[in-house]
């Protein structure tokens, strides 16, 4: 399962000096080609 994913919502957020926002987030193209292949159900290696 993902975790926090690159998306402007923490600088929106005014979040960037959070734990979660300074922390390495997953790459969003790459959460939703995993969510996407997992839903059509292409085999999924992680």
């Amino acid at each position: 399962m993902p975790g926090a994913t690159e998306t402007e919502v923490f600088r929106r957020a005014d979040m960037m000096d959070t734990k979660v926002g300074a922390a390495d987030k997953d790459d969003a193209a790459m959460v939703a080609k995993t969510g996407f292949d997992a839903m059509s159900g292409a085999t999924v290696t992680l």
